[in-house]
Parts: C-alpha cells; sequence; structure tokens
C-alpha cells in the first residue's frame, strides 16, 4: 500500500516552536551538533531574516529547518540547516525511494527567491574540507543560477582569521562582500598560510 505524505513549509517566529527538533539536532553524533544549541541559536537569532521548518502533516512534526542568515547585503541561505535522520538520505537525490528534498524541493528555492526579490546576494557555504561537489548537486537539482566560487571566504561575523571553521567554500548568486582566502591547493596543503588572506579586500577580520 502506497503512504501519502502531505508536506508544508511554515515560517518560524519563534525558537520555542522547533525547539524539540533543536534538542535532537544537537545530541546527535556529528561534528556541528554545537550548532544547534538553543542557547547558542538564541544568540543568533537576531540576525536572521527568515526561519521556515518542513512540516510532515501524515507522521507528525518537524522533519527539518534552515534559515536566512543576514550580511547586510548579502544573505547566506541554507543556514543551519538541519534534516531529521529519516529524511536524510533524500535531501539531495532524486531516486524511486524519495519522500523530500527539503533543501532542493524548498529551502533553497524560497530562501533564494527571498534574497532575489530585495536585491540581497544570495550564497550558500559549506565548511572545509567538505567537497564542492554538493554545490553541482545543488545546482543541477534546483536549476537555480548559482556559480562555485574558486576561493575559501570568511563566513563568521565574530572569530578569528584563524579559525579554519570560518574559512568556507561558496556558491552565490552574484558578487559576494567576504574576506577572501585564495585556494593554495585542492587538499588544502597550507590552506590557512596567513600571507595568502587578501589584507586589500576592505572586510576586516571581525565582522560587527
Amino acid at each position: 500500500m502506497r503512504v501519502e505524505f502531505e508536506f508544508e513549509l511554515v515560517e518560524i517566529e519563534d525558537l520555542e516552536e522547533i525547539r524539540f527538533a533543536l534538542s535532537i539536532a544537537s545530541r546527535e553524533n556529528h561534528k556541528n551538533r554545537k550548532n544547534y544549541d538553543f542557547d547558542r541559536m538564541t544568540k543568533r537569532w537576531k540576525d536572521y531574516l527568515k526561519f521556515y521548518k518542513l512540516v510532515d502533516h501524515v507522521i507528525g512534526g518537524t522533519i527539518a529547518f534552515s534559515g536566512i542568515y543576514s550580511y547586510g547585503k548579502q544573505a547566506r541561505v541554507c543556514d543551519r540547516t538541519w534534516v531529521h535522520p529519516l529524511y536524510r538520505n533524500n535531501i539531495l537525490r532524486r531516486d524511486e525511494s524519495m519522500l523530500v528534498r527539503p533543501v532542493i524541493d524548498y529551502f533553497l528555492p524560497v530562501q533564494t527567491r527571498y534574497c532575489r526579490d530585495r536585491d540581497l546576494v544570495p550564497f550558500v557555504s559549506i565548511q572545509y574540507p567538505s567537497k564542492t561537489k554538493i554545490f553541482e548537486r545543488m545546482i543541477r537539482e534546483s536549476g537555480l543560477p548559482y556559480e562555485i566560487l574558486p576561493d575559501f571566504y570568511f563566513t563568521c561575523k565574530l572569530g578569528s582569521i584563524d579559525n579554519r571553521n570560518c574559512w568556507q567554500r561558496v556558491m552565490s548568486i552574484g558578487e559576494i562582500d567576504l574576506r577572501r582566502l585564495k585556494e593554495v591547493t585542492d587538499d588544502g596543503v597550507d590552506f590557512f598560510t596567513r600571507s595568502h588572506v587578501q589584507d586589500d579586500h576592505r572586510a576586516s577580520g571581525k565582522r560587527e
């Protein structure tokens, strides 16, 4: 018997709406689990332009969440994206077993449109050493005109330039205004050599 699913993208007004989902995300065994700590998210909340949850009305509950994080005239879409493990196999792939792809089917197109309608440059970033193949798949599957930028960019609003987690690969629609670090080698050797930071860029090591 075929099971029907009904998904709805819902805008979040208060973090309390996803407190339970955040607690699940923060307890998972992955490197970014601390990012989903409720208190940490509360401190960042003021800088979100929009935040969404994807709800499965048949099974019930939040199955994914994601936000648009402001950087002035640009914004990071798919920020703090989390997908429930039961749905995670289908984040990007389209195959016979697919239920839903939260990023491709909902978060990326809706958040990108929000930015472009307001003349904001949307971008997505991933931490080193993640490969850009995920960007290639997002562009291919969404059909959106993102371009993968060749260098690494400082995406932390507050933080040291020595923090490797702050230097990330980026895809964007338009030019972004973030401090840039030239990619030295494909495998990241000498990746954080201070001399490679583009000091002529007007952005500082810390962003207010």
